[in-house]
């Protein structure tokens, strides 16, 4: 475990309806204070209930008190409690990246696996959306390929929702900040008779972004626009054979990230005005707009069969975006980007593992995936807000990929302060992707242009992506 350093955060009032988050920080320090190694801090990221300290890796943990009471909220705001973790927001896109290794392709695939409640979330900008009614979340540092996959050259941030309790509870908060910031948050537990329960837990936060739009069109820059609801469950089928399930559906529509914009010294298109005074005041004259949806659902059963527990992890991801942003680089009106994104994802995985503390310890397993993703983006003449444009660029995509492997890895103990670990991973991945790109594509209709441009040709099918400005 680190020690925790506070983070710059704005000022809020919140109104605690069970313990307080001092109190909860209090006992955090209290028992850090008696064992600074945090060694009966349970976790999962071998995919198997061990102690922290008994894991041959560098792992930090965060308890959800900890992150509540730090002020922290989502993954950029891990990154100010974790050494070596970086999270670049920009433009719509999203790259994590641990101790310097990540990607900055934005369409290509991640090298810092995310995982909710066992899930992996292929989606980065999904990943960094309000974490809410945390346990906890495990940051892994390192390759973690053995049981994670290819996207975990740089390691695995786990997270892991809060499960019912044994009796009713309820819990929440309340805050307001600066730039009209809102921010909330409640759960409540249902107990299911002597054999588990439910909890039902939701959030949402809103404010007016911290980026000045100066350009005549207006919109807000850099806020947030985020509800969240989860169901969680658990339950004990026999006295061997639990069951767990997740079921959370989101939607952001903040445009945090699409303030960037080039430098005002060097415009990219010349005699034109630069799109931004200083990085807080931008001149876009085509205002920003995002809107993510996702659907998640997650089933596990767990069979434990007295020093060997085997799992089965299934998976399922609805997820679409759509986003518009001024992309000319300049203040004048030049061109803008309407995109889209679908996707399904479907996983399944099978567990088993064995071992203790002071002992060999295992974990094997079998693992599928599937997803099916479409797009598109298209570049559009910023005549906003007139519905007449020019279309100059198509990129359009369709993409099946498929995912199987096979993965095992044991620690055995030499001696007390040393262990050898192996792990091995076989992964066999088939992509099948087609797209179209195409420029330029639509210039004025040429049986018009002695009539002073009254109609311009669009392909019905680009015209359709094209938003009702």
């Amino acid at each position: 475990m680190n020690a925790h350093a506070p983070i710059t955060s704005l000022a809020a009032v919140a109104l605690a309806a069970l313990i307080p988050a001092a109190a909860a920080a209090q006992t955090a320090e209290a028992a850090q204070a008696e064992d600074p190694l945090g060694g009966e801090i349970v976790v999962t990221a071998r995919k198997r209930s061990e102690r922290a300290i008994d894991v041959p890796a560098s792992l930090n943990v965060f308890s959800g008190e900890t992150l509540q009471s730090s002020g922290v909220a989502t993954i950029a705001d891990l990154q100010y409690q974790t050494p070596g973790l970086k999270v670049a927001v920009g433009g719509g896109s999203t790259r994590i990246s641990l101790r310097g290794v990540g990607t900055n392709i934005a369409a290509g695939g991640p090298s810092v696996a995310v995982h909710l409640d066992g899930i992996y979330v292929p989606n980065t900008r999904l990943a960094i959306a309000e974490m809410f009614d945390v346990d906890r979340v495990e940051v892994l540092k390192g390759p973690e390929g053995t049981l994670y996959g290819r996207n975990a050259t740089g390691g695995a941030i786990n997270i892991v929702s809060r499960a019912p309790g044994e009796s009713f509870a309820a819990d929440g908060y309340i805050g307001y900040g600066s730039r009209d910031l809102m921010t909330a948050q409640a759960g409540v537990t249902v107990p299911l008779g002597e054999h588990g329960g439910l909890r039902l837990s939701g959030a949402y936060a809103n404010d007016d972004g911290y980026t000045k739009a100066i350009n005549a069109a207006g919109g807000e820059i850099d806020d947030r626009h985020y509800a969240g609801l989860r169901l969680r469950g658990h339950y004990a089928l026999t006295e061997t054979l639990t069951a767990d399930f997740t079921a959370q559906y989101a939607r952001d529509k903040g445009t945090t990230g699409f303030g960037g914009s080039n430098n005002p010294d060097s415009p990219v298109y010349a005699s034109i005005a630069p799109q931004r005074e200083n990085p807080r005041r931008v001149n876009f004259d085509v205002p920003p707009e995002f809107d993510q949806k996702a659907l998640l659902l997650s089933g596990t059963l767990t069979l434990d069969l007295g020093g060997i527990t085997i799992k089965s992890v299934t998976g399922y991801i609805d997820y679409s975006t759509r986003e518009r942003s001024d992309v000319d680089g300049a203040g004048g009106l030049i061109a803008y980007v309407v995109s889209e994104v679908d996707s399904d994802f479907f996983s399944q995985e099978f567990q088993i593992s064995g071992g203790g503390p002071g002992a060999t310890s295992w974990t094997a397993g079998a693992y599928y995936a599937r997803e099916t993703f479409g797009g598109f983006g298209t570049e559009i003449d910023s005549d906003y807000p007139v519905i007449d444009p020019y279309v100059y660029t198509d990129v359009s995509q369709h993409r099946v990929s498929k995912s199987r492997a096979l993965f095992g890895e044991v620690s055995v103990p030499l001696s007390p302060r040393l262990s050898l670990l192996a792990g091995a991973r076989y992964t066999r991945e088939r992509q099948v992707s087609e797209g179209v790109f195409a420029a330029p594509l639509f210039l004025p209709d040429p049986d018009r242009a002695g009539s002073g441009g009254q109609k311009r040709r669009v392909h019905p099918q680009i015209a359709r992506r094209i938003p009702a400005l």
